[in-house]
């Protein structure tokens, strides 16, 4: 596939998503979705794709519940 992965609408949707998400919400993403991202090194000759979504780093980004969606796509996408 070539190009971004989202659509200009779908950008403009993420967007205005990720905007009603309360700021201390961002931070705490911010900093749950770090401490995960570094533990991905960890499970890189692993063959269990699940690895990478367990650890205590990935249930504290989960606990943070589904208003982290938006960002979390930005992230991932």
């Amino acid at each position: 596939m070539n190009g971004p992965y989202l659509s200009a609408a779908q950008r403009q949707l993420l967007n205005q998503q990720q905007a009603q998400v309360p700021a201390p919400l961002r931070s705490a993403f911010a900093a749950a979705f770090h401490a995960w991202q570094e533990t991905w090194s960890s499970h890189a000759l692993s063959s269990d794709s699940r690895a990478v979504a367990s650890g205590k780093e990935f249930d504290a980004l989960r606990a943070l519940g589904p208003a982290i969606l938006p960002l979390l796509i930005e992230k991932l996408a």
